[in-house]
């Protein structure tokens, strides 16, 4: 009547898990080896045992109390959370006399610890057995080697795939040393001879490191990164896999999995396809292709889960379809999913911003974008190869701040397309949202700005926080982001802004316009604070400059545009409609597009800088690039010339809102008016009046006829 030495083993692990790495996580080396050793044991002892395939962790383990997972959190949140909230379905799954459904009805203050108690005494109860369940243990035994990678050996191997960057950088340095000292041999320069040494030193120093980081790179291939344990990961992927996708058809009960099996695949397969490739390809892994569909489509179904509540896991998650969405290999294979799987992630990314982490899925809509929209190109921005100095430091690791070449899909952007023209509601909802979160990303952007130049006119010396210029270089790179969004939107479905059936295109074609020139009018200014910081060349804030941001206004522009343009007739008087709606916004300045072809006013061209100019970077906007932007110069310089002049609005009857428009609706039932420009963007937001906080139930004209479309406006946002 004693407990089995595989029952004391496993407990020993789970001991040894709580107090060693959870408790207390330190980076042991040794720790990869014990996985590799402790897989093919299991994979032996399940052959010989149990038999079954294929190999998956039975979701009722993460509920039902057999495995403490002490106080690791899951997916749905905290365990005595889910036991509250879930009771219901876990009578119907494990039984009203379960210990885990009768410790529900206790105090808040016991469950804690009655949680750990429930584990330890059913574990004593089957410890008393001579003979252990076989399938049981291994599972026990499995969950544990999938902990421990999720702790430890991940971060090792992540450590170890560093030395092959190194390695890169010490032999680009060696080669540049080299080649200066050939020169100067090989041309007899009169140099000192002190120089010359130096670089032999130098020479000898790097092949010295070379040689210690090669034999250290033949243990890596030979150890960590060989065929053998390649296909080891790709065996552990599968079942975790299949195990939280098994899991996921428990319905509710999906929010029980531990946060660790989520982060373990996505941990795994990149390992897979970043760590251990080249040294071992990730071809070598047999079916490789299906496997990344499969993680394609779960990643596609779950980005966006309700279930999973837990930040961390959900940032994950929309880091992970970010990574995917990067590489060409990944790319296919989220464009080999179901279409059915592909459209749950298109509608999730095109879901409102408002109330939830918007950022890295605006940044995967850019990514499905880059390389298709106005000088968009590149992967690294044209105005940073141009500046000399030390290499800046990269501090923020995040997908959204490196430089990645362009893969865009024409695939996703369809879907894009589809989605967006296929529910007005649903693509008003966005765009209102990213005009929103546009308007306040360059607020801020310029408000710290302003801040910075400030400080740099005083006469006495102020430093600035490195903090603050990260964040204003973060705010900078979430205005250019959302401005490219809006650059995909109106290329590939113009007819949003554009087509005069739809009932929101006039407010939204408006709102986009107003953003634009206001952008715009900041960045082309020569006095603005804009231009005064760039000049200053401020460490962080390398990423700021004219090119990228001008770059993403002017492709949204000519996407509006380009219908005008193509119909564009000097003999044909009347303005077209979406031309005029850029012309008579108040705030539009014909010098502020003119401004990105070098056009700049002669009074207002600073001492010693050079007037941007598209001219000065041929080798990124394409001579038809600028051939259409002097195409759209010349229409809006035409029709500006023929829209006579509204003449001057007396103050009673000017909107005193924006003072820039008329007064043209009245709110009902409460008789405030504005101009109908005003109240349409309101609409958007809130029903309730500007002034006196009643709801508004319709709007009318002066002549007492309902708008409808702000009416519906009004509907929709109640």
């Amino acid at each position: 009547m004693q407990a089995s030495s595989r029952k004391i083993f496993l407990r020993n692990f789970r001991e040894f898990l709580h107090e060693n790495v959870l408790s207390n996580p330190t980076q042991r080396p040794v720790t990869l080896c014990c996985i590799y050793r402790l897989l093919v044991t299991f994979q032996a002892l399940w052959e010989c045992e149990v038999g079954e395939y294929p190999i998956v962790i039975p979701a009722r383990t993460f509920y039902d109390g057999s495995v403490n997972y002490y106080n690791i959190d899951r997916l749905g949140g905290v365990l005595s959370h889910l036991n509250r909230t879930l009771r219901v379905q876990l009578m119907q799954v494990l039984g009203a006399d379960h210990p885990v459904i009768t410790t529900v009805e206790l105090p808040r203050s016991l469950m804690r610890d009655l949680d750990n108690a429930l584990v330890g005494f059913l574990l004593e109860g089957e410890e008393k057995c001579v003979s252990l369940d076989a399938a049981a243990s291994l599972v026990e035994l499995l969950d544990g080697v999938i902990l421990l990678y999720y702790v430890e050996a991940h971060r090792h191997l992540s450590k170890v795939s560093t030395l092959c960057k190194s390695m890169g950088e010490y032999v680009t340095a060696l080669g540049t040393v080299t080649a200066r000292l050939e020169t100067y041999k090989r041309h007899s320069l009169d140099m000192p001879p002190e120089i010359i040494q130096e670089l032999e030193k130098s020479c000898c120093v790097f092949r010295q490191k070379l040689s210690e980081q090669a034999r250290h790179m033949a243990w890596v291939r030979a150890v960590v990164c060989s065929d053998d344990k390649q296909s080891q990961l790709a065996w552990l992927l599968r079942v975790v896999l299949h195990t939280v996708k098994q899991a996921s058809q428990e319905g509710q009960l999906f929010a029980y999995v531990p946060i660790f099996y989520l982060h373990s695949l996505i941990e795994i397969c990149a390992a897979l396809r970043t760590y251990i490739h080249p040294a071992a390809p990730l071809e070598n892994v047999q079916g490789y292709e299906d496997l990344l569909i499969e993680v394609s489509q779960f990643l596609c179904d779950h980005f966006s889960d309700p279930r999973i509540v837990h930040t961390g896991s959900k940032d994950a998650l929309i880091q992970a379809l970010a990574s995917f969405i990067c590489s060409p290999n990944t790319l296919l294979s989220l464009e080999s999913v179901p279409y059915t799987s592909r459209m749950t992630m298109v509608r999730a990314l095109l879901r409102p911003y408002e109330s939830r982490a918007w950022a890295q899925s605006n940044w995967v809509l850019v990514r499905i974008w880059q390389g298709c929209g106005f000088a968009f190109r590149y992967h690294k921005s044209p105005h940073l190869l141009k500046k000399h100095g030390p290499r800046p430091l990269q501090a923020d690791s995040s997908l959204i701040s490196q430089s990645i070449q362009p893969c865009p899909s024409y695939l996703f952007q369809c879907h894009v397309k589809e989605v967006m023209m296929s529910d007005e509601r649903v693509t008003t909802a966005f765009l209102n949202s990213v005009l929103n979160q546009l308007n306040w990303a360059f607020s801020e952007f310029i408000g710290m700005l302003q801040e910075i130049q400030n400080v740099s006119i005083r006469p006495q010396r102020v430093f600035i926080e490195s903090r603050q210029l990260k964040i204003c270089a973060t705010c900078f790179d979430l205005t250019l982001a959302l401005v490219r969004v809006l650059e995909m939107v109106a290329s590939i479905a113009p007819e949003i802004f554009t087509d005069v059936t739809r009932s929101s295109s006039e407010v939204l074609l408006g709102r986009l316009c107003q953003v634009l020139c206001q952008v715009l009018n900041r960045v082309s200014s020569q006095t603005s604070c804009f231009q005064h910081v760039i000049t200053l060349d401020i460490p962080d804030l390398e990423s700021v400059d004219h090119f990228p941001i001008l770059t993403a206004v002017v492709g949204v522009l000519l996407a509006l545009l380009l219908d005008d343009m193509q119909e564009f007739d000097v003999n044909v008087s009347k303005v077209p409609r979406v031309t005029k709606a850029v012309l008579i916004e108040p705030s539009f300045q014909l010098e502020s597009i003119c401004f990105v072809l070098g056009d700049v006013q002669k009074g207002l061209i600073l001492k010693k800088v050079k007037p941007f100019s598209f001219y000065n970077y041929s080798d990124d906007v394409s001579i038809a690039e600028i051939e259409n932007v002097k195409k759209m110069i010349q229409l809006l310089s035409f029709y500006q010339g023929r829209l006579s002049d509204a003449g001057v609005i007396s103050e009673d009857e000017i909107c005193t809102i924006c003072y820039a428009s008329p007064i043209s609706a009245i709110f009902k039932p409460c008789n405030h008016h504005s101009c109908r420009t005003c109240i349409a963007h309101h609409l958007m937001i809130s029903r309730a009046c500007f002034f006196c906080k009643e709801p508004v139930q319709f709007v009318i004209g002066l002549d007492d006829t309902v708008l409808p479309d702000l009416s519906r406006l009004g509907t929709q946002s109640s």
